[in-house]
């Protein structure tokens, strides 16, 4: 059995401008690593790149799942979502909004934007480990997988 390449796993790209939930989230699927793979970008312009392959990123991994802040800077989540659907293959990738909003009007129109989900984030170590397996399993990792060995858990 030959061990799988990062293309051959499932792949989350989240985008999120502020560095503290971005290292929340890759400890959060730290105990993932060798199962799943993960990236991030800080704002809109920097995932189209991403998305289009453009720039720095022209070998970057097509996502199974996307994690959307509403709150980017240069333009807000809701612009990124709306390109994202707007594009036919793009579409095609789950988003979930993940923000500190718990407005109704932006979890509603993030719905009406063609979100999959909308989770406002936690608050408690314990909620993003519990995000990272549902995500995990979003983004095409068979429920067996997400279970978290044992003494796994990364502490923060």
């Amino acid at each position: 059995m030959t061990a799988a390449t990062s293309i051959d796993l499932p792949h989350i790209l989240f985008v999120d401008d502020n560095q503290l939930d971005v290292h929340l989230m890759q400890m959060a699927f730290e105990p993932y690593r060798e199962r799943l793979s993960f990236s991030s970008v800080p704002n809109m312009i920097t995932a189209l790149d991403y998305l289009a392959r453009r720039g720095r990123f022209t070998t970057a991994l097509v996502p199974d799942l996307i994690l959307l802040d509403l709150n980017l800077p240069i333009q807000n989540g809701l612009v990124l979502l709306q390109e994202i659907e707007a594009d036919p293959v793009w579409k095609r990738i789950p988003v979930i909004v993940l923000s500190s909003s718990s407005r109704q009007s932006d979890i509603e129109e993030s719905y009406r934007m063609g979100a999959m989900l909308y989770v406002v984030k936690p608050n408690h170590w314990d909620r993003y480990i519990d995000l990272a397996s549902s995500f995990a399993r979003l983004a095409g990792m068979p429920a067996h997988e997400t279970r978290i060995p044992s003494g796994r858990i990364p502490r923060r």
